[in-house]
């Protein structure tokens, strides 16, 4: 420890160390209210709003002990004891269940010090602490007597600096990967599950150069007009052809929802970002759905044009978009983005989510006085866009990073008005039967075995033990399920000693049979467990195509249900062979794998990135936090990866 350094216990250098409200929360939960941090929303550095839970202000006022405010590290009990964040500042209020709760004196100590103290030289510490026979846990007594040695509150300030470059350019590949996935699974379930995949339709005169991106009208579908207030749809069956036809999107029955063009590959990713909202995202929500808000209706991730946006209101034709840290250096793209909804009529109001954690009431105040909500259009208000049946596509603008592309395949598909068709299933195609229900003619059904080639991981036992080793240049990872579901490498094994069929490489597939069933990896090079499978596909299979199908959460549940077993699920081989597979044309598999092969090389050119990250922040962080290093030794470094 460098001489200017002091060492205090952590109770010593803190306003409060106490814990999170500790007992039965079963019956206390609520649709909506104050957010309650359990032990999933703390992963190392950040939060997890995914799946958050929430209490009424009545149960918040009891438990007004547990409550978190902006600056507090909040430290997990069980689970994955030690694991530490920061609440960052504006976050509004907040409760907790059963987590430390550490309000550091920032006379002493910088509060991400603290979280980076507890995801790295602190582990051997807690682990020592842990107590309980069932489920171990980190007593918060424990917590008050940690010895932690410090700098001053200048380095302390720097060494953050430093190390959160690091993490907060991993986040925001981890975000972007996420949005990348989760826009090749649209596009999946588009052609495959609802089976709208492209069918051979000539685009409109003129579309190449115009940046038309309609198709050809269905034989007998009247264009829609936007002179009259009214939007045709195509007929749908029985209707009197070329009559206005009503259809089944009437959440807002107005002809300003009607007009607005949409693209409808992309429900899903507005389905999935209304679960996976952010915290200024759902407080936001809370004041302006229901009416709460002027008497208003306001839609949650609405998709206009090729975006999806974050609140919409039809009465007043306002965009309101929550902005965080993840439009910075943006401006263009925004620009853009901004400049294409304002062409459609709207009106686009920026929030800043600081704006509505730090002080929402003031924030909502604010925009009740914005000139948009005092002067509602008509009624009768029609897109200046929608004439004659043609929609402008917004610019295909380079987006910046963290940002997934305006090019990206899912944007390639028609632009609609609200109702019409577009896509295999709705422009009438062919349907046969099959023992999955109908599906497109010329596709088939077969067993996945029939397609697939199974490998069986290694299984320790006293025959293989032998082959475990210490982490070398001769050995290899050994992916158990645990270690691949946390992304971490805790077992090895002798690379040149490990049977052929157990080996994965980076392209291969790797598919949990035991425990976890259904979860499936790529990009693993290492020796596969015996609680795994390695697919591989046969020529008739395309492995883009395979991925997509078992990452479905769908597929994830069915093989969870055939799994055997009441204490530990197992998928064995011959049931796993026995899988229905849908098969559709090899041509429209490859077409599927060059539509997102421009997203998912840059996943993997995300996670090497990351992977090269996480080892400098590995390496660095217990020496800058202990003071083996200094700041000034290792900014070029940084600054070089970086």
């Amino acid at each position: 420890m460098p001489k200017n350094w002091k060492t205090y216990k952590l109770e010593d250098v803190s306003e409060r160390v106490t814990v999170g409200f500790v007992g039965s929360m079963a019956q206390e939960y609520v649709e909506s209210g104050i957010p309650m941090l359990r032990s999933q929303n703390i992963k190392p550095f950040t939060l997890d709003f995914n799946n958050v839970k929430y209490i009424s202000k009545e149960f918040h006022s009891k438990i007004i002990k547990s409550s978190l405010k902006a600056g507090d590290v909040a430290i997990v009990r069980t689970g994955v004891p030690g694991t530490a964040s920061v609440i960052p500042k504006g976050i509004g209020v907040l409760n907790c269940s059963d987590l430390v709760i550490v309000t550091p004196n920032i006379s002493y100590i910088n509060p991400h010090f603290l979280s980076f103290y507890f995801n790295s030289i602190a582990s051997h510490y807690v682990s020592s602490q842990l107590v309980g026979a069932v489920q171990q846990h980190f007593n918060v007594g424990s917590a008050k007597k940690m010895e932690i040695s410090l700098p001053s509150i200048k380095e302390q300030d720097l060494i953050v600096e430093v190390l959160k470059c690091i993490t907060d350019k991993i986040e925001l590949n981890l975000q972007m990967n996420k949005t990348l996935e989760e826009m090749a699974m649209t596009l999946y379930k588009h052609w495959f599950v609802d089976f709208e995949f492209p069918v051979n339709s000539p685009p409109l005169e003129g579309s190449a150069k115009q940046g038309v991106v309609n198709s050809s009208p269905v034989e007998g579908w009247i264009q829609p007009k936007a002179e009259d207030g009214e939007v045709n749809s195509p007929p749908q069956e029985e209707s009197p052809q070329g009559e206005v036809v009503s259809t089944q999107t009437q959440a807002r029955n107005t002809a300003n929802y009607m007009s607005l063009p949409y693209n409808p590959a992309l429900k899903e990713r507005a389905k999935a970002l209304r679960k996976a909202g952010n915290l200024a995202e759902v407080l936001f929500w809370q004041q302006v759905h229901k009416k709460k808000f002027l008497g208003l209706d306001f839609d949650r991730q609405k998709i206009i044009g090729n975006y999806i946006v974050d609140f919409y209101c039809a009465n007043v034709n306002v965009v309101a978009e929550v902005d965080g840290s993840s439009h910075d250096n943006k401006q263009e793209y925004d620009a853009a983005r901004d400049a294409y909804l304002e062409s459609l009529g709207l009106t686009v109001i920026h929030i800043t989510d600081e704006a509505v954690k730090k002080d929402l009431g003031q924030t909502m105040e604010d925009l009740k006085n914005h000139p948009a909500f005092n002067s509602p259009p008509s009624e009768g208000w029609i897109s200046s866009k929608m004439k004659d049946g043609v929609v402008n596509s917004p610019p295909k603008e380079e987006y910046p990073q963290g940002e997934v592309v305006n090019d990206h395949p899912v944007l390639r598909t028609p632009l609609h008005g609200r109702g019409s068709r577009g896509g295999y299933k709705s422009s009438g195609g062919k349907f046969i039967d099959s023992e999955l229900g109908p599906i497109p003619e010329g596709w088939e059904v077969k067993n996945i075995g029939d397609l697939v080639d199974l490998k069986q991981g290694l299984a320790i036992n006293k025959k293989t033990k032998h082959l475990l080793s210490e982490k070398s240049e001769d050995s290899i990872p050994l992916f158990k399920i645990r270690d691949l579901l946390q992304d971490t490498v805790e077992h090895f094994v002798k690379k040149d000693e490990v049977p052929k069929q157990c080996l994965a490489k980076e392209s291969d597939l790797i598919f949990t049979r035991t425990g976890q069933v259904g979860h499936v990896f790529r990009w693993k090079q290492g020796c596969v467990h015996n609680n795994c499978f390695k697919v591989i596909p046969t020529k008739e299979l395309n492995k883009e195509y395979l991925y997509q199908f078992l990452v479905d959460p769908k597929f994830r549940q069915y093989a969870n249900e055939i799994a055997s077993g009441s204490v530990q699920k197992d998928l064995n081989h011959s049931t796993f062979k026995n899988i229905p597979f849908l098969l559709p044309p090899m041509q429209l598999q490859s077409e599927f794998d060059k539509s997102v092969s421009a997203s998912i090389s840059k996943i993997n050119e995300n996670r090497r990135e990351n992977r090269i990250l996480s080892n400098l922040r590995d390496t660095l962080l217990p020496k800058l936090i202990s003071g083996e290093v200094r700041v000034k030794d290792v900014e070029r470094t940084v600054a070089e990866v970086l």
